[in-house]
């Protein structure tokens, strides 16, 4: 993001953004109409600065901040769409001091930090009321890295996170409670090389990773209570080709994925000398218009997705249309059954 300015005021300046508000080449304030995304930086004062970024015509967030005698950010207010969403409050350091959440621009949540020594002591999350959510206690080594982070639950459960490390570099961490957690142990370049999953004082699987010049070409993950296997294959750009599942060291399952333009286009289960099909198809903006689903080469069903929280499925039978399920909000809300050419529909609303 761009640095803040400095107290001395400006002009108005515009730069080539993206749908976070990046701000990337400048450029004139008449050539704002040629770019999706605009991110326009005011200094309406010396100690204010609003960063708006446009959509077109319409404004997607704008960043209100106050500066302190130091030139850094002493709030941060963020709006959606015009309504707030987010508001932060640092203090003379730089360092976070309340973090405030908004719904429908409504205070919901905050989180407030304390700090002792220079160094984040704890954090603690409050529901709008003031009703404590949960506390983050954060305990460091003798040379100031974070070695383990405990969320303690008004209930008195809590979740223990610990990390180890040489050198400066992550070696092994840990996320979990008394019960059971995950371990991840992490390889010279930072990449996990083994994960496990424990509960009750026991392994329930392991995974483990393996990479050729710095890239994932494979993981293996193994079940130790039902002696299955899951193998997965990877490309070059780290999206999974294959996963091939294994019991006592037969093949039961083989699933394929096909991908183009960096989106998933196919996938392809063989199981029990089964073969199943799914299809994907992209709108103009990249969202997900589309899904057929086969059966043994037989159409089974499609989805078409209307809107964003809209879609509707149609079941077939004898290659034919006899259902079409209608939902919003991922709750059905219409069915239409055809038979012999009468449809008759059932309402959910």
């Amino acid at each position: 993001m761009i640095a803040l300015a400095a107290a001395s005021l400006q002009a108005i300046d515009y730069y080539v953004s993206d749908e976070a508000g990046m701000g990337f080449e400048r450029i004139e304030g008449f050539r704002k109409g040629d770019f999706d995304y605009v991110l326009s930086v005011d200094r309406p004062s010396a100690r204010t600065e609003v960063r708006t970024l446009m959509h077109g015509k319409e404004e997607a967030k704008r960043w209100e901040y106050v500066l302190g005698g130091n030139g850094k950010a002493v709030s941060e207010t963020l709006y959606d769409k015009g309504v707030i969403s987010e508001k932060r409050l640092y203090l003379e350091s730089g360092a976070l001091d309340v973090e405030e959440s908004y719904e429908d621009g409504v205070l919901a949540a905050m989180t407030r930090n304390t700090f002792s020594n220079g160094r984040l002591a704890a954090s603690v999350r409050e529901k709008a009321d003031g009703t404590e959510v949960y506390r983050d206690s954060f305990r460091y080594t003798a040379l100031g890295i974070i070695r383990e982070v405990e969320r303690s639950y008004p209930d008195g459960s809590s979740r223990l996170s610990w990390f180890d490390e040489r050198n400066g570099a992550l070696v092994q961490s840990w996320l979990g409670s008394a019960d059971g957690g995950t371990l991840s142990v992490f390889g010279p370049r930072g990449r996990t090389t083994r994960r496990e999953e424990w509960k009750s004082g026991s392994i329930v699987s392991r995974e483990s990773f393996e990479y050729a010049e710095g890239k994932l070409v494979s993981s293996t993950l193994e079940e130790t209570g039902t002696r299955k296997t899951t193998h997965r294959l990877y490309s070059a750009d780290e999206s999974l080709q294959a996963e091939i599942v294994s019991v006592d060291s037969v093949e039961t399952e083989r699933i394929t994925y096909e991908y183009s333009n960096a989106k998933l286009r196919a996938k392809t289960r063989v199981a029990l000398g089964v073969t199943e099909s799914w299809n994907y198809a992209y709108g103009n903006d990249g969202k997900l218009s589309g899904e057929e689903y086969r059966l043994s080469g037989e159409l089974q069903k499609t989805v078409y997705h209307t809107a964003s929280n809209e879609y509707y499925e149609e079941l077939y039978r004898n290659a034919k249309p006899f259902l079409r399920v209608y939902y919003r909000d991922s709750k059905k809300i219409r069915e239409e059954f055809t038979l012999n050419g009468v449809t008759r529909t059932k309402t959910y609303e």
